[in-house]
């Protein structure tokens, strides 16, 4: 009987691929447990010809599948899922709600190929986060080939469905002229050529280059734009890519898919000055070139000044709704500033530079979520590079390579000053497309307002969190609790006016307790695009940093903890914390008694309020002191209200505290 997948239980790699050419789609060997091509000028030589299959893998039973839809009228949406790219939740938010189900194949990523009935351009992420199409250019593998050892697995086997036209009316939607150089900029000067080789080599030095399973495709369409704005044609961009970079990628592009790729990048990148690193003598190229078609353009007169412009309303029809890009879910989120506050000693700038650094090496996030990998930009007026900056990033793990600093404004005329500086900053970050996050410390500096007054604080912070949405980046203020604000709502202790808190998308605060060598906390204290509760506990020691023969502070992280901001803030101070020890005692003096049979719910109520104790607090002991150690259960007697459920102590031969009895 045929399995779900419509081929006999279990099939061959040889008997997927037959009963693929049998339907019509054009064949080819890839390597064994790979993606790259197994047979030269495959485009070509794909065919249905079973003698050929047969041969093709009689010599490598192992060969994975690979697919040329187009000729068999075939194309597919791929949905990629890795890292912080995800293209499923892409695909529900904007397209599954209008399209059909269809012939559906889970990847070994965990992504997803759907396969229609219609004709697409080969794209990289032009339908949104994680999406591409495969098409007249371009492959897919087929179940069930192997990656990793984990299965191409068809999901859903009926007949590809006609390509819906969502599909076909957003990419030509999206669709613009190609780019052309305005006068001046000469395109494909040796200087250009030079630079975009060097960069090229760079990237490839450092192993900077496209894989499979690290989001290759994005990433090759962002070097493609950038390749563009270094002044470059599609020709030689396609050309300096092929013979300086494509090679050590795993696997190489084919020619025609990096000639799509560029080409797409072409006409489809944010091709404006800077975007992707363009230099600031092309920048000021492109703006003569505005201002000398300002009427069309609608923006500069023949000086290059801004003209004034008239306000233009537009109807919402055809906007897509988006999801918010997280780069750490709940806590960091692309294109959005955020606010770190705190008291003294709290060692708020430890913690963002341990965070930092695991975006520098692409490490791992506190709760074990996978961090990106880039480069971070910190500013600070308070902490030195040499002697605490840099010490501290490199403890945590951080690429010193891949962290930026500020040295001065000009050549040397003055200081970087946050509040004068930062549309500058934004050209000079243009360099750098690999940029992932900046820090300013404080962010106070980063408006010459009067701090007390709210409407003036956020037009000063407004360049910083333009810059920020602008690049696409995570960006992150420090500031400071003020004084004996213990138990007000968090978002206002924070020190100055509530432009801070409320500018911020996602608001933080580090916290310690009495104890200065204790347990502190990081916290979520406010957010407006995601939750706003839970946190982490953390603890800061001054340990040797291997290989300089000096010390600096290393930041050491705990378990998550559950419950709003403020609960969390609250039971650091010594009261909240000798409520929470009297909990897990009255739980132990409860529930060892009652053994297996454990107590009911509702009577552990009557007995905490008995002791004075709420019932809040109860369960906060239960949830995060003795988390895993205390079950609820169902009974199988009365169903009457509470006494439905007991809890249970899970191992009655050592207490609650962990010490065995």
């Amino acid at each position: 009987m045929p399995d779900a997948s419509g081929f006999p239980p279990q099939p061959s790699l040889l008997e997927a691929a037959l009963a693929y050419a049998a339907e019509g789609i054009g064949v080819f060997p890839c390597e064994a447990n790979g993606k790259r091509p197994a047979v030269k000028d495959w485009p070509n030589v794909a065919t249905v010809e079973p003698n050929q299959i047969t041969a093709w893998w009689g010599t490598n039973p192992n060969f994975n599948i690979g697919l040329v839809l187009d000729a068999a009228g075939l194309c597919a949406v791929d949905l990629d899922r890795k890292g912080n790219v995800d293209g499923l939740a892409t695909w529900a938010m904007e397209y599954e709600w209008q399209a059909p189900s269809t012939r559906t194949v889970e990847t070994p990523s965990g992504g997803k190929h759907l396969y229609y009935r219609g004709s697409v351009p080969s794209t990289v992420g032009k339908l949104g986060p994680g999406i591409d199409t495969r098409g007249a250019v371009g492959f897919v593998l087929a179940p069930p080939s192997v990656i990793d050892g984990t299965l191409y697995k068809v999901l859903d086997n009926r007949e590809p469905a006609a390509l819906p036209d969502c599909i076909t009316e957003a990419l030509t939607a999206v669709a613009r002229p190609k780019v052309e150089a305005p006068d001046g900029v000469e395109l494909d000067s040796p200087e250009n050529i030079d630079r975009a080789r060097t960069r090229l080599r760079e990237l490839v030095k450092r192993g900077d280059v496209a894989t499979e399973n690290e989001g290759g495709n994005d990433r090759t369409y962002r070097l493609a734009a950038e390749m563009l704005n270094l002044g470059l044609s599609t020709e030689t961009a396609t050309d300096l890519m092929a013979e300086e970079w494509n090679g050590h990628c795993e696997p190489p592009w084919d020619t025609d898919e990096l000639e799509v790729i560029v080409e797409n990048a072409s006409r489809y990148a944010q091709n404006e000055p800077g975007a992707y690193g363009i230099s600031s003598k092309t920048t000021e190229l492109w703006n003569q070139y505005a201002a000398e078609h300002a009427e069309e353009q609608g923006g500069h007169d023949q000086a290059g000044a801004k003209c004034r412009r008239k306000v233009r309303l537009h109807r919402a029809t055809g906007i897509k709704p988006m999801a918010i890009d997280w780069m750490w879910p709940g806590y960091f989120a692309r294109g959005k500033f955020h606010v770190l506050a705190g008291g003294k000693g709290a060692g708020k700038s430890s913690l963002i530079y341990d965070l930092f650094a695991r975006i520098s090496c692409g490490g791992k996030w506190p709760d074990g979520t996978q961090a990106p990998i880039g480069d971070v930009l910190i500013w600070s007026g308070e902490d030195a590079l040499n002697d605490t900056i840099l010490p501290r990033f490199l403890m945590a793990g951080g690429d010193q390579n891949r962290l930026l600093y500020i040295s001065d404004v000009g050549d040397g005329e003055r200081a970087f000053d946050p509040a004068d500086d930062m549309r500058d900053l934004l050209d000079a970050i243009g360099d750098y497309p690999d940029l992932l996050a900046v820090l300013i410390d404080p962010i106070v500096l980063a408006s010459r307002a009067d701090s007390n007054k709210n409407a003036e604080t956020r037009r000063g912070l407004q360049p910083f969190v333009d810059l920020i949405e602008k690049r696409h980046l995570v960006g992150v203020g420090i500031s400071h609790f003020t004084k004996n604000t213990q138990g007000k709502d968090p978002i206002e202790r924070i020190t100055g006016t509530l432009a801070y808190g409320a500018a911020a998308r996602v608001a933080l605060a580090a916290a310690k307790g009495e104890d200065e060598d204790g347990t502190r906390l990081f916290v979520r204290i406010g957010a407006n695009i995601g939750r706003s509760d839970g946190g982490f506990e953390y603890m800061l020691r001054q340990e040797p940093l291997p290989g300089y023969g000096i010390s600096t502070q290393r930041v050491i992280w705990g378990r998550q903890r559950h419950g709003s901001g403020r609960e969390l803030l609250e039971s650091l101070s010594p009261e909240k914390a000798s409520q929470q020890m009297n909990a897990v005692r009255f739980l132990e003096d409860q529930l060892k008694p009652a053994g297996n049979a454990g107590v009911p719910v509702k009577a552990l109520k009557d007995a905490a309020e008995a002791h004075s104790l709420s019932w809040a607090t109860v369960r906060r002991a239960k949830d995060e002191q003795l988390a895993g150690r205390i079950k609820p259960k169902k009974t199988s007697g009365t169903k009457h209200g509470e006494w439905w459920w007991v809890w249970v102590d899970a191992d009655p031969n050592i207490d609650l505290s962990g010490n065995p009895t």
